[in-house]
């Protein structure tokens, strides 16, 4: 190959090789402070307690959200679902039809799962679509409509 034709190629890629090595030396730099700011937390702590030991204290998990759905995105998904169908619809239905939609297949994350479920909670609530039974046999339909 002519080393003309790998030119562009080869700048990108240097390109992205110094875009992840400022990445990583920034994210080293924070964390030499986060470090540093614990290791004085902990003389702090110490001060005020002579027996402290910090390997007792649990490190806490970060959460981080999903950002799965817009404003209103999965309220709109829901109702189109109910409108679609030609019957009440159990839960595990809906959660199927949407994730399916969404390209997750037959087996959605645990995050859409609770998502939807909470989504025609608060659609009940507002008395936009109403649930017919209970618990694992409940239906769910829109409000208004003939079941």
């Amino acid at each position: 190959m002519k080393e003309t034709s790998n030119r562009y190629a080869l700048a990108a890629l240097k390109e992205r090789r110094a875009s992840i090595d400022g990445e990583i030396k920034a994210l080293e730099g924070q964390l030499r402070n986060l470090n540093e700011a614990l290791c004085h937390l902990d003389a702090t702590l110490s001060m005020f307690d002579p027996d402290y030991d910090p390997k007792t204290v649990r490190a806490r998990r970060r959460y981080e959200r999903q950002k799965l759905f817009g404003k209103g995105k999965l309220s709109r998904m829901i109702l189109d679902t109910l409108r679609r169908a030609e019957r009440p619809l159990a839960y595990r239905e809906v959660i199927e039809a949407i994730a399916g939609e969404m390209g997750y297949g037959a087996k959605p994350p645990a995050a859409i799962v609770g998502n939807v479920r909470a989504g025609l909670r608060y659609l009940a609530k507002r008395g936009t679509v109403a649930r017919e039974g209970d618990r694992k046999a409940a239906r769910w339909r829109i409000a208004g409509s003939a079941s």
